[in-house]
């Protein structure tokens, strides 16, 4: 029977969850005529998740169980279904994963075992069973189980209160890239605070703002307080009181898919959000917290993605970033421009920063980033300048010490504001009439490929004939 696209997306529907066990439901497994479709939901904070796909229906437990086996840390994914089963299977794309085990007639764990399958597990990466029944003329079914780590078993203070979600983030240019993140608010301004485990895995602790607090840890740090004994201890410490909370953490799912498609077509592999790539063009390359972009998977399929790929050609623009970092370099350069004593001196005015597209719909040269900084900076030369590479920038007036001692430092700046110390340039220096001296006016396009960033300043240097 062939069936057309609209009618699979009709049969799409938010699946509902039952808080307790149906127990009409050990008596289902006549299937559907119209068999093919996906059962899909939420299933966070639900006693037990429960979806539907062709006259079977499955259940899991709300909270996956954590155990630990001679040293190792396993978790224990519990599931029953309608139909009896006669096989049970475990994988992520491409690869076999965790292990499933038939328990009963209509039961089955997925135990997930060791620190690389855990913590694969919490990152979000869902895993997939696939369940085939004894029974029935559709016997083959596909499952789709996400777990992510949620705070759980609250007590203490009201005044202090913690997000329950502990998200998967993306640390860029840190190993490991994989960090786990929340928050704490306060009613009021607390002065410090401090986050205790039982097993000692204490997370380090920010401050965000004068009532919240951001903390977090490694997967290493995390595996610990993982444990149900496990007690996390939050206090925060008021100019009179002190506020105490108390919480453990559970594994829980918080998705749950049944179909009896292909997987490849019910779950295609997701490739790169434009958004999320957006998001992280957006955020300084030096930055390398990226949960601002969304939590871990979607940000790590973008952090390496092509531009052209992602967002497509773009019209090459000059987008202009904040530059104010710059100024306290530039006033320290300035300073230590000599005007006599020996003779020589130097300047520089004020710098403009702008970010360009990735995949620019034009061939991208120093020339015509210069052509595009004079449409915005009035003056500037559009010709006539040099094309310099990055080892051939450190003897330039701006750069070196013969000028200013200030030189090499504000080289750095501008690599710390562009985020990378990958540059070139296109240099343009020309003589001014200067009576008993020579004096020239020079204009720095800088160009950071690695992480599309320019930055343009004037400047100038002379000394006495």
């Amino acid at each position: 029977m062939r069936l057309s696209s609209s009618f699979l997306l009709a049969a799409i529907s938010t699946a509902v969850f039952a808080c307790t066990q149906d127990a009409a439901s050990d008596h289902e497994g006549e299937d559907v005529a119209s068999d093919e479709y996906v059962d899909a939901g939420k299933g966070d904070g639900q006693a037990q998740p429960k979806v539907k796909a062709s006259g079977m229906t499955l259940w899991v437990d709300a909270n996956a169980r954590v155990e630990r086996n001679n040293g190792q840390l396993s978790v224990v994914i519990r599931g029953r279904t309608s139909k009896n089963i006669a096989e049970v299977f475990s994988w992520v794309p491409d690869d076999a994963f965790g292990e499933a085990l038939q328990t009963s007639a209509r039961k089955f764990d997925v135990v997930l075992f060791g620190d690389h399958e855990v913590n694969t597990l919490l990152s979000g990466l869902p895993i997939n069973v696939d369940i085939n029944t004894s029974v029935g003329t559709i016997r083959n079914y596909h499952a789709r189980i996400t777990v992510a780590p949620r705070f759980a078993r609250f007590g203490g203070d009201n005044g202090l209160w913690i997000d329950s979600a502990v998200r998967p983030v993306f640390m860029r240019n840190a190993e490991p890239t994989l960090a786990y993140r929340s928050r704490v608010h306060t009613n009021e301004v607390a002065d410090a605070l401090t986050i205790t485990t039982t097993d000692h895995s204490d997370p380090a602790v920010t401050r965000i703002d004068d009532t919240t607090w951001s903390f977090g840890w490694t997967y290493a740090q995390l595996a610990p307080a993982l444990d149900p004994a496990d007690v996390i201890e939050f206090a925060a410490e008021l100019p009179d009181d002190t506020l105490e909370k108390h919480a453990g953490i559970d594994l829980r799912v918080v998705d749950l898919q049944l179909t009896t498609l292909d997987p490849e077509q019910a779950w295609p592999s997701a490739g790169c959000d434009p958004t999320v790539y957006a998001c992280i063009a957006a955020t300084h390359p030096q930055q390398s917290d990226l949960g601002h972009c969304g939590e871990y998977r979607p940000v790590q399929r973008c952090v390496y993605a092509d531009a052209c790929e992602v967002e497509g050609e773009r019209p090459l623009v000059l987008s202009p970033i904040d530059a104010t970092p710059l100024v306290a370099a530039r006033e320290t350069f300035v300073a230590g421009c000599v005007a006599g004593g020996n003779g020589q001196w130097c300047s520089m005015g004020d710098a403009t920063a702008y970010s360009v597209p990735g995949c620019p719909d034009e061939t991208l040269t120093m020339e015509r980033l210069a052509q595009l900084v004079a449409a915005d900076r009035q003056g500037f030369p559009t010709s006539g300048g040099q094309h310099l590479i990055n080892a051939q920038l450190d003897e330039l007036p701006a750069f070196s010490t013969t000028y200013s001692p200030g030189g090499p430092a504000l080289r750095e700046a501008l690599a710390s504001l562009a985020g990378s110390s990958h540059v070139e340039a296109y240099y343009v220096t020309s003589e001014v009439a200067c009576q008993n001296c020579t004096d020239f006016v020079d204009t720095y396009v800088l160009f950071y490929s690695l992480v599309n960033r320019v930055i343009a300043f004037d400047a100038g240097h002379g000394f006495d004939s």
